[in-house]
């Protein structure tokens, strides 16, 4: 193309070639940056080392493409929401609504899950809610209807954000798993508005 140019110069003009350069000296920034912060494969030994190291006692998981300390990444998440959580899990557990214990005050969270395997028990739920008695848990079915995992913040308002979650929470860390900021969340309104309607989940 440099060639083609200075062979035929007429053809283009003085700003035409100035614009050109500003647009190369842009994407040339973007590509570096892209690159600068591109997960490499040289990096991958040292993030499963992290996974499993048992000298810290921490576990962690991929939060958004950074590496992040697995209930660290929950329990921000929640602190977040400023009126309500929705949490989609058929496989919740203890760890699961511990997460929980610094969710602001007034926020209203509910959980929809089937509890399959019944990993979180009637005991446990009234042992947290002893002990944090600010926190308002409700429990809705998810009549199967679902398969992945999703955290919901401030449904239906402005400050409503969507978080897909590659495992449980209960099982936050144990192996590798990714949790992501979903941006088209007008797909979700119809399954969630379902949700809300379905019937509350006892715990046993």
């Amino acid at each position: 193309m440099k060639d083609y140019i200075s062979e035929n110069c007429a053809l283009i003009g003085t700003d035409d070639i100035a614009r050109l350069a500003i647009q190369t000296s842009e994407n040339t920034a973007a590509i570096a940056k892209i690159t600068d912060e591109m997960l490499r494969k040289s990096d991958l030994p040292k993030i499963f080392k992290n996974f499993a190291s048992s000298d810290t006692g921490k576990e962690f998981l991929i939060m958004n493409g950074q590496l992040a300390e697995a209930d660290a990444a929950y329990q921000g998440i929640y602190a977040k929401a400023k009126n309500s959580i929705f949490i989609i899990d058929d496989y919740i557990g203890i760890k699961s609504i511990m997460h929980l214990r610094n969710v602001n005050p007034g926020v209203m969270v509910t959980v929809f899950s089937d509890n399959k395997q019944s990993h979180l028990r009637r005991a446990d739920l009234n042992d947290f809610r002893n002990e944090f008695p600010g926190i308002l848990i409700d429990f809705k079915k998810t009549n199967n209807t679902m398969h992945d995992r999703y955290i919901i913040l401030d449904y239906g308002k402005r400050s409503e954000k969507i978080y897909h979650c590659g495992a449980s929470s209960k099982d936050a860390g144990k192996k590798t798993t990714t949790i992501m900021e979903v941006q088209d969340r007008a797909v979700y309104k119809q399954l969630v508005d379902i949700l809300i309607k379905n019937p509350v989940l006892v715990l046993t």
